[in-house]
């Protein structure tokens, strides 16, 4: 629990000046925590220890009354903040930095002002207010200054590889511009990511496209049948075959049960002819006689 310190009017003016220089604008007793207050200091205690009379003050006053007297003569619409595309951006850094998320109309108050919400930010971009032009909004900020899509993930190579795998372990196809929607992310579809690739946007540093990512990242092309395997994952499947059937495969038993575009026949063809990162020379039945039978 934090002890209260003492508060004079110069260390509260002190507070409003640093929150007026962060934000562009004077507190209220709705802004949350004091930037640099090491005790838990909240203007809205603040606020109540003027109007009290506590915590050394002597009471009958109040934040808004002392911001006027001291800093604002008199004019209450100087407690507003002037804003600029600028200050606002430099907003959306500091939450995306927070957050890993990039801001939305309804992502609630800023952490060190709660009384200016993203609402109000979105509103003043679009009808003009606070010395903004207006015409604007938000997400069109976001997408011209940021290239991104407000309230969705940045994305990187790595993280549409794993999409793209997750699609082929659920249909055995991997996905294309017109595969429609990205499996278990709401919002998301393949044919934006394509355009995002092609175009570096949503933090994407480099020109690409769907289909040469998937070759070059994933190191696999769109056909299982070219992908390396291993003698364990050969024998994996050959167990969970003998599993469910009670017998184990041979060439002629047709697709690897759970991979529906991969034979047997493909896997005792390249145990043959060292095919997909095998050394040759062996067959299906032989590698079972040695690894799994018996």
């Amino acid at each position: 629990m934090y002890f209260k310190q003492p508060l004079t009017l110069r260390r509260i003016l002190a507070w409003a000046d640093r929150h007026r220089d962060r934000t562009g604008r004077w507190p209220i007793s709705r802004s949350g925590p004091v930037l640099n207050a090491d005790d838990g200091t909240t203007w809205e205690g603040v606020n109540t220890a003027l109007t009290k009379g506590i915590r050394g003050l002597s009471g009958g006053d109040s934040l808004a009354r002392l911001l006027q007297r001291r800093r604002t003569k008199g004019d209450a619409r100087s407690i507003w903040p002037e804003l600029s595309r600028r200050k606002i951006l430099d907003w959306v850094d500091e939450y995306y930095q927070r957050t890993n998320r990039w801001p939305q109309r309804d992502s609630g108050s800023l952490a060190w002002a709660r009384d200016i919400t993203w609402a109000t930010i979105d509103r003043h971009l679009k009808k003009g207010n606070c010395s903004l032009p207006g015409g604007s909004s938000l997400s069109a900020l976001l997408r011209k200054a940021r290239g991104v899509d407000a309230g969705k993930v940045p994305l990187t190579e790595a993280r549409i590889t794993r999409w793209a795998r997750q699609h082929h372990d659920e249909t055995g196809r991997w996905p294309v511009t017109l595969s429609g929607k990205v499996r278990g992310r709401p919002g998301e579809d393949w044919a934006a990511i394509d355009m995002a690739l092609r175009h570096t946007r949503r933090g994407l540093t480099r020109t690409t496209s769907l289909s040469r990512l998937l070759t070059e990242q994933a190191r696999e092309r769109y056909n299982p049948r070219l992908r390396p395997i291993s003698v364990a994952q050969i024998i994996e499947w050959a167990r969970r075959h003998h599993r469910s059937t009670g017998r184990w495969p041979t060439h002629r038993t047709g697709p690897v049960r759970g991979m529906p575009r991969l034979k047997w026949s493909s896997i005792d063809y390249a145990l043959r002819l060292g095919r997909r990162g095998q050394p040759g020379g062996t067959t299906l039945a032989r590698l079972l006689d040695e690894h799994a039978r018996g």
